[in-house]
């Protein structure tokens, strides 16, 4: 990117001090449960309201081991927050977690050429889109 000028020179060399090579959370898995511990702990410390357990059940671990996460520890951050929101019980339970429609299953579209891929992508959020425009605004309520 740097030779072809697409990317500052100087910006490149500002930012290259250290090159860290830390892998895919897919290729972590054993990481989980202590970035899930760590993520759900600043959560909670964040809520400003009575502690509520926050602790995944075996079946919510399994179920995010299963998971890709295209969208790396952010996406599990995302998931876990969601889940802590959703939560019915008195920990996280494996249909607590809830993964973007459209990242859920990564690969659908491979093997397809790159057009063809991208048509479908785009068919995926333009109906998820309009399926949210048609849901009711809520009115929010102070606390």
């Amino acid at each position: 990117a740097v030779r072809s000028g697409a990317f500052r020179q100087d910006l490149y060399y500002r930012l290259q001090v250290i090159e860290l090579r830390l892998p895919p959370l897919r290729e972590r898995r054993e990481d989980l449960p202590l970035l899930c511990d760590a993520i759900l702990a600043r959560l909670g410390g964040r809520d400003r309201q009575p502690a509520r357990s926050m602790r995944l059940s075996a079946a919510a671990i399994d179920r995010l081991r299963a998971h890709d996460f295209p969208g790396n520890v952010r996406e599990l951050e995302n998931v876990l927050e969601r889940a802590l929101a959703l939560m019915n019980g008195e920990q996280i339970e494996a249909e607590d977690l809830q993964f973007e429609s459209g990242l859920r299953h990564p690969g659908t579209h491979a093997g397809k050429p790159p057009q063809v891929a991208a048509i479908a992508q785009r068919t995926e959020v333009a109906g998820a889109v309009s399926i949210a425009h048609t849901v009711p605004q809520l009115p929010l309520h102070a606390r």
